[in-house]
């Protein structure tokens, strides 16, 4: 049974700008074990060494959102990374639809509401291949990559970022 995504708060936005920074998006409860937000945050720090035209938009909130934003210091992302914390779903709706994609770096996962509400707004979405992901995602609404592969993700990200206007935004919400 499919998780229920409000598919009219969670809808496209007539167009994407493309000018100023892209953003890319995550959402979770910022869970390390689960979510793998640490695994993201290096390989968006990698990234950050070949691009400075994007940023990364965090929201949820978790026990370890302070070590991760710790963890965003050290890696030196402070102008690449923004935390929002936990958000209304209108917010939540309102960036995911603005973004260029969203990022979900799980170890383990069921089947992600935040995909699905993705989908619902026509974003495409770059995701491991664990749990129920497969089931709901192919080539049209976005990318897979294997669990902890970091160097995988990297390129993925630099990828998407050139390519995200080529996924159909009216297909993925269909």
């Amino acid at each position: 049974i499919p998780n229920a995504v409000d598919t009219e708060l969670f809808r496209p936005r007539p167009a994407i700008s493309n000018t100023g920074s892209k953003k890319i998006v995550h959402i979770s409860r910022l869970d390390s074990h689960t979510k793998n937000l640490p695994g993201i945050l290096r390989a968006t720090k990698q990234l950050r060494e070949l691009r400075n035209d994007f940023e990364l938009h965090l929201l949820g909130d978790g026990v370890e959102a302070t070590w991760q934003k710790q963890l965003v210091k050290d890696l030196n992302l402070v102008d690449a990374v923004f935390f929002h914390g936990y958000q209304s779903q209108s917010v939540v709706a309102d960036i995911l639809s603005g973004s260029c994609f969203l990022v979900m770096f799980s170890n383990y996962e069921s089947q992600s509401c935040a995909i699905l509400e993705s989908f619902s707004c026509g974003v495409p979405v770059l995701a491991t291949r664990v749990g129920g992901i497969p089931e709901i995602m192919d080539e049209t609404r976005g990318i897979m990559v294997e669990k902890g592969d970091e160097r995988r993700l990297v390129h993925e990200m630099n990828n998407m970022l050139d390519n995200y206007t080529k996924f159909n935004r009216v297909e993925i919400r269909n």
